[in-house]
């Protein structure tokens, strides 16, 4: 059990996560994600020691990922198994300890875009291959067409200005369209072969 842990600390944490309030966190896991947790649905009991230890580690990598921290308050957590075998959490800090989080704290947003044709990706990169939000991206390939997920890193202040927050992703809805659907970075990494791994703006803005 305690290997199993030091694996899913030493992994790049990618699940998809939406900040709700400055006080309350929503999270996508996959079915990969519940198995690297060892999280069971059907048999979690919050007052065993066990899932009370992966809970632990899962708030620690929430942390890291998108700089909600949890670790000092109390905290409500809701978890509602999904269809495809992972599930939805929501995590609401019962404290109100630095609820508000600094103007210049950090918060970090994934997007996933669709696009019908490899030029159109490539235009689309072009365009926003400046953007100082842009912390990372990756393409991917399909039958069904090319994707872009992009994360972007904002200051809180900078996050509450819809203008700043959608910026990339207006400039990126002229090419193509954004994927909504809570499972869909998932789905793409699960269905589309990846193209570029890292840097694919500044990779494909080049051949555009």
């Amino acid at each position: 059990m305690k290997g199993s842990f030091r694996k899913a600390k030493a992994m790049v944490i990618t699940m998809e996560h939406i900040l709700i309030s400055p006080g309350k966190l929503k999270l996508m896991l996959t079915k990969s994600d519940l198995d690297r947790y060892e999280l069971d649905c059907t048999t979690m009991d919050s007052e065993d020691t066990l899932t009370r230890r992966a809970f632990r580690t899962l708030l620690a990598d929430v942390k890291r990922l998108s700089g909600f921290d949890a670790a000092d308050d109390k905290v409500f957590i809701q978890l509602y198994p999904s269809r495809d075998g992972g599930a939805e959490v929501y995590i609401t800090r019962l404290s109100q300890k630095n609820e508000a989080p600094s103007s210049d704290s950090t918060v970090n947003v994934t997007g996933v875009y669709r696009f019908d044709s490899i030029s159109a990706m490539l235009t689309a990169c072009a365009r926003v291959s400046s953007a100082d939000s842009l912390q990372s991206s990756s393409a991917w390939l399909s039958d069904s067409g090319c994707y872009l997920i992009t994360e972007e890193s904002f200051t809180y202040r900078e996050f509450l200005q819809s203008s700043k927050r959608d910026h990339l992703g207006k400039q990126l809805r002229g090419y193509g369209r954004t994927l909504t659907s809570p499972a869909a970075t998932a789905y793409v990494r699960e269905h589309c072969e990846c193209i570029v791994d890292r840097d694919a703006v500044s990779t494909l803005a080049r051949l555009a």
